[in-house]
């Protein structure tokens, strides 16, 4: 199911619900399931350029098989269809909500695939046992259309243009406002994404572990 906005705290809540309790989601929020081996990263998602969706990945736990739940197993995406997915990288944020202790978000996203990464965004999802513990069997991944990111691309760039020559070949000092159209002056500043610049981590639990 392809949403153009992120997961609400009650919406992701009630996938997890669906995967526990073994019972179909609404078609609201319809996902597909994929299946990684227990030597897969506990916490950033499979290295795939996604299509905008939600998604559940099933990690399973040492020297136990994966299980998934007997009515979801139509949602699993095949390993055939996930081989033609183009290889992507994701960076992975720290927890979003710490002031919660029983489900964690973090912001991903994906690195290279210019045309892919420039307005994708994604969020990671993890529930958490009673000690505050995130559990990474089951993690629940969106990719979305993120119009900060790509409105980002659409800066201005006023140091990039060709200046223009005076008549002794020497470089003409021309106002940057000048170049600027009266309706470009007359609207607002464009957001930056904070998640385009360097502020996510690519640190995984197991990485913290071998520090």
């Amino acid at each position: 199911m392809e949403l153009s906005r992120c997961l609400s705290r009650d919406e992701a809540k009630s996938i997890f619900d669906c995967i526990h309790s073994n019972i179909s989601p609404p078609n609201s929020l319809l996902f597909r399931i994929i299946v990684v081996p227990n030597d897969a990263l506990k916490l950033s998602p499979p290295a795939f350029a996604y299509e905008d969706g939600i998604y559940v990945v099933v990690r399973a736990e040492k020297k136990k098989p994966v299980e998934i739940p007997s009515n979801l197993t139509d949602l699993v995406l095949p390993d055939s269809e996930l081989a033609l997915k183009p290889s992507c990288q994701w960076s992975i944020s720290g927890p979003q909500n710490s002031r919660s202790h029983r489900m964690k978000q973090r912001y991903c996203y994906p690195r290279g695939q210019q045309e892919y990464s420039r307005n994708r965004g994604g969020s990671m999802w993890t529930q958490c046992d009673e000690y505050g513990n995130e559990l990474t069997e089951y993690r629940l991944f969106q990719v979305y259309h993120s119009r900060k990111r790509a409105g980002s691309d659409n800066k201005v760039s006023i140091t990039n243009s060709k200046q223009p020559k005076t008549d002794d070949g020497g470089d003409c000092l021309v106002d940057g406002l000048s170049l600027l159209s009266d309706d470009l002056l007359m609207s607002p500043c464009p957001s930056i994404d904070i998640g385009s610049t360097n502020h996510s981590f690519d640190l995984d639990i197991e990485d913290i572990e071998n520090i």
